[in-house]
């Protein structure tokens, strides 16, 4: 079963490098690889907006409860 995941995953990265180039591959696993060495503060930061509005709706469906 992990073979059939691995063969997947390779069909799926071809499309993409043909569809976007080459770049957009190594960019994207260079971005990913950079969020992922985050710390939370950092993650925080750089995603403030998207924190506060989830927290936003988060109380908000906890007051409705």
């Amino acid at each position: 079963m992990a073979t059939r995941v691995v063969q997947v995953q390779k069909v799926a990265d071809h499309e993409i490098e043909e569809k976007l180039g080459h770049d957009a591959m190594l960019d994207a696993k260079k971005a990913t690889s950079e969020e992922h060495s985050q710390t939370l503060v950092e993650a925080f930061r750089a995603n403030r907006k998207a924190v506060m509005w989830s927290v936003l709706i988060s109380l908000t469906i906890v007051m409705e409860g």
